[in-house]
């Protein structure tokens, strides 16, 4: 063996090298044994069998440039495994046999090399795959009644939002529940459930954007005939407020406008319910209708909305009510007003209870 060594040093450290000490291997007298090469040369540890890395007591072994390494691989030999990976003496990824393992590095990919945010996350978890991705919480008692799963929103360790996967009537079945913190508690405001049906617990349904709302499929079992079926089937609005009654002049002396009450409105879709009362304090030249204005929304160009009045001093005198197309203006009218049986004018000083519906 001329072109090996195997001798102590200077420091009674048994070292084993070849002849141009390209490689060697040191036994040092503090326990330590390292194995070096010159840049030219790969390190390789070849063996038939298994090799044990084993210790009487607790030991790390250290893949680096020195003990301890500045960013290094350790295997701590305790009585349950650990592997870490460490960079500036702090651990980015842990996998622990039977306790904690955690990444806490940069972005971490499941089936995708370059996992990154696309709206600015800090951390990501990307799945990705040439046919889709999955994220799966699986249950493994099959006799669960309660929860599957939970996807929690934490801040400072308190949850603040979580979406819960829930068993349903039956362990085959199962439901959604959407999650919430409103500074007090952490309940439950919004279910799907596992029929399909959407129960919001608590809260409103908010349509934010005009001429959204909700979409209606399918067909009514109870449509009749053959009508032609608008293309939109969506109710967008709803709307309910007050306003105030003007009296208009149309060419014609009605007298004086005294007072209005409870005018009120609801608006569901194109469709507009208005009610209201009136006083009139005197009665000109025309005492067959009054010209009243100022509805909250214009009534169609095409259709003509109607509606009745009553008067109420005299309980059984009716008049009827209509709009004046493309106005926000309509008519109380008694050219059909009776009362007993004889054709009535309007009066003076007497309240009118009016409603109307029509079209914009």
């Amino acid at each position: 063996m001329a072109d090996r060594t195997i001798k102590p040093d200077s420091g009674n450290d048994l070292v084993l090298q070849n002849n141009d000490a390209s490689a060697k291997i040191e036994i040092n007298a503090d326990s330590t044994v390292k194995v070096t090469a010159d840049s030219n040369t790969a390190i390789e540890i070849k063996a038939t069998r298994d090799i044990d890395f084993s210790a009487s007591g607790d030991a790390t072994y250290f893949f680096g440039s020195n003990r301890p390494a500045t960013n290094t691989t350790k295997i701590n030999a305790t009585a349950d495994s650990v592997l870490q990976l460490q960079e500036t003496e702090s651990t980015k990824v842990q996998l622990h046999s039977s306790g904690d393992s955690y990444f806490n590095g940069g972005n971490l990919g499941i089936g995708i090399t370059d996992p990154a945010s696309n709206d600015g996350w800090g951390k990501t978890l990307e799945v990705g795959g040439t046919t889709g991705g999955e994220l799966s919480l699986n249950h493994s008692d099959a006799s669960a009644t309660q929860g599957i799963g939970q996807v929690s929103f934490t801040r400072d360790s308190a949850t603040l939002a979580s979406v819960n996967g829930v068993t349903g009537s039956t362990t085959g079945k199962g439901e959604l529940n959407f999650r919430t913190h409103n500074g007090t508690s952490n309940a439950t405001r919004m279910t799907v459930e596992e029929d399909g049906d959407v129960t919001i617990e608590d809260g409103d349904l908010v349509v934010g954007t005009a001429g959204h709302g909700i979409t209606f499929g399918g067909n009514p079992d109870n449509r009749q005939g053959s009508p032609t079926v608008d293309s939109s089937r969506t109710l967008y609005d709803y709307e309910t407020g007050t306003f105030d009654l003007t009296i208009s002049s149309s060419g014609y002396s009605f007298g004086s406008y005294t007072s209005h009450e409870d005018c009120k409105y609801t608006k569901i879709g194109r469709k507009v319910f208005v009610q209201g009362k009136a006083k009139f304090s005197a009665i000109g030249s025309t005492t067959s209708y009054v010209d009243l204005g100022n509805l909250p929304f214009t009534c169609s160009s095409t259709q003509i909305g109607t509606g009745v009045a009553i008067e109420v001093a005299v309980s059984t005198a009716t008049y009827s009510c209509h709009n004046i197309q493309g106005t926000n203006r309509f008519y109380i009218t008694s050219r059909a007003g009776s009362s007993n049986g004889s054709t009535r004018t309007l009066q003076a000083n007497n309240n009118f209870n009016w409603s109307l519906t029509y079209t914009v």
